[in-house]
């Protein structure tokens, strides 16, 4: 079969997807497995958004833990 955009042979299946891919199609490859275009985004979307929830999580568990060690110091916090 050939590939629709670039009329070239079907090598691949995009693993997010399913959709069928040209060497052309392939965005980006880990081990044996392939993601189109499309794909790619959207998993940098999601990675992008997971990282910045647990850089947040981590602050407000810092913050927490420098408060706690005031409040238990019996220091005031400035």
């Amino acid at each position: 079969m050939r590939c629709s955009q670039h009329g070239k042979d079907l090598i691949a299946v995009c693993t997010w997807c399913g959709k069928q891919m040209c060497k052309l199609c392939i965005k980006k490859t880990d081990g044996k497995k392939a993601y189109c275009a499309q794909c790619v985004a959207q998993i940098g979307d999601m990675l992008q958004k997971k990282q910045i929830e647990t850089i947040r999580k981590e602050d407000a568990a810092e913050k927490k833990q420098t408060t706690d060690y005031f409040n238990f110091s019996g220091l005031k916090r400035p």
